[in-house]
């Protein structure tokens, strides 16, 4: 795989969070930060108290860091998913900024394949952190197996850049239960 490389000053840094998704997202975020990387986190959840990281967010020093609240319910930061905001907050930039952009995602699979979809449409490179039942987490049993690849997020991810993405047929629709059986998102 060919990720993306976000240490170019000019780079139009996204990175889009949905629930407990935030947490990966955040430690990204810091990484950015320490060296000097503006960007914007769109972080989504359910409900006001699902919200996490807000005290963090405002006590360190997030001067290269837009952050962006929204809930479902509207109960806080703005109301609606985190992929709807994202596709608002990107009618900011200009053709010229958005050829520039990098996205990261991760959260809920079908907020993110929304998120890849705006993307894809935009022909804006994006990195994905997939979530899949793992029962053995060495690539032996085969759970978190992506068709028609067949890569597994234990081993070969769990991040997957757009390119790989756009070629699984199961992201955003199908995942696997502890038996095995496929079943739609």
């Amino acid at each position: 795989n060919s990720y993306t490389n976000p240490e170019d000053k000019s780079k139009l840094l996204l990175l889009i969070a949905g629930g407990t998704g935030i947490a990966p997202l955040n430690f990204l975020a810091k990484k950015l930060a320490e060296r000097e990387l503006e960007h914007t986190i769109i972080e989504g959840a359910n409900k006001d108290r699902e919200i996490i990281f807000i005290n963090q967010f405002e006590s360190l020093d997030y001067d290269f860091s837009n952050v962006i609240f929204c809930t479902d319910d509207g109960s806080f930061g703005n109301e609606g998913f985190a992929s709807n905001i994202f596709k608002n907050e990107i009618k900011k930039y200009s053709k010229k900024d958005l050829s520039n952009a990098i996205v990261y995602t991760c959260g809920p699979e079908k907020m993110m394949y929304d998120v890849f979809q705006i993307c894809k449409d935009l022909n804006i490179p994006m990195e994905a952190s997939l979530e899949r039942m793992m029962r053995c987490g060495c690539g032996l049993c085969g759970l978190c197996s992506l068709d028609p690849l067949g890569l597994l997020v234990c081993v070969d991810g769990p991040v997957f850049n757009s390119q790989i993405l756009h070629k699984i047929d199961d992201f955003g629709k199908f995942k696997r239960d502890i038996t095995g059986k496929k079943s739609e998102i």
